[in-house]
């Protein structure tokens, strides 16, 4: 069964409600009784596009630590769709003080109160999700094909390619896997530029004796 293109956004503040409505998802509040029925019949259903997940569910009725955390949710559905993309919100102030393997249980975890300033790379992690999907590349070389990259990089990249995305196949998680590699290349920038050509390329151009390529 494809995946169908809602979006669901899972949360027990129904402050949020008009939120995820602006951002075209399905809004299931899980602050009643019915909260782990809501989740079961979630994960029967069809495969959604996305699902957010507020982190901490504090105000359902259940007693079930199971579901006073989006954390745990977030496990079932990748448990369920490892495809699937799964975005956690939350108010705490320092992400940073949630624990890594937490934090891992999502593909990426944001502040609901400056939430309108991610909803780009929400859509693009959507976007991205959906083309792996749709293009399943069956190994390294096939997957690094699919960034829009130099094609004189392509090497390096797929040897740069974490171990996970170097197996002689790949598994429904390349995704998530993928996302978490190409987030930490943009936190690290220059990776792509040889470092001794880019040192010239610079002393070069400050005495305006560069006679190569213009980079920008």
């Amino acid at each position: 069964m494809s995946p169908s293109k809602r979006i669901i956004w899972i949360d027990d503040n129904p402050g949020r409600a008009q939120t995820a409505e602006d951002f075209g998802a399905t809004f299931v509040g899980v602050w009643s009784a019915d909260f782990a029925d809501k989740v079961e019949a979630l994960l029967k259903g069809q495969q959604p596009r996305m699902v957010i997940l507020d982190h901490i569910l504090d105000k359902t009725p259940t007693t079930n630590p199971f579901f006073k955390r989006g954390s745990t949710i977030a496990e079932a559905i990748k448990g369920q769709w490892p495809a699937c993309p799964v975005i956690g919100v939350t108010n705490i102030d320092n992400i940073e003080d949630i624990d890594r393997r937490t934090k891992l249980t999502y593909d990426a975890l944001f502040r609901y109160y400056n939430f309108g300033e991610y909803l780009g790379r929400i859509e693009s992690i959507a976007d991205g999700f959906a083309l792996i999907a749709k293009r399943n590349p069956s190994n390294a070389v096939e997957l690094i094909e699919l960034l829009k990259r130099p094609s004189q990089e392509s090497e390096r990249l797929v040897a740069a390619l974490p171990d996970a995305l170097k197996g002689p196949s790949l598994d429904a998680s390349v995704a998530s896997s993928l996302y978490r590699w190409v987030d930490h290349l943009f936190s690290r920038p220059g990776f792509l530029y040889d470092p001794l050509w880019a040192a010239t390329f610079f002393r070069n151009k400050r005495t305006r004796t560069y006679e190569g390529p213009e980079a920008f």
